[in-house]
């Protein structure tokens, strides 16, 4: 089974496909510091690589990675580590998925 991208999904085929789709499927990420060493966005490819595999098992709508989120204290103070207050988070996602 193969997962369906909302993103590539033309608009006239959104109704048959979330009709026919058993759930979706939202990857969130986040950008931040993994040490000298690791890339800022290594959580955002992960939940991009694993959301793609559940959504391919299951023949899911697969939504587009969200890439910011609420990162823990001991990457907040890093440069570059973008951090979203869980408020604030938790208020784009009910957004998200009332879309």
């Amino acid at each position: 089974m193969t997962a369906i991208r909302l993103a590539d999904l033309p608009g006239h085929r959104l109704a048959a496909t979330v009709a026919a789709a058993p759930l979706a499927v939202l990857p969130t990420g986040s950008i931040e510091y993994h040490g000298p060493h690791g890339p800022f966005g290594a959580d955002l490819h992960l939940a991009e690589v694993l959301a793609q595999r559940v959504a391919d098992d299951l023949a899911a709508l697969l939504l587009p990675v969200v890439p910011f989120s609420h990162c823990p204290p001991a990457t907040r103070a890093y440069t570059g580590t973008i951090d979203i207050a869980e408020e604030t988070l938790a208020a784009y996602l009910v957004d998200i998925l009332s879309g």
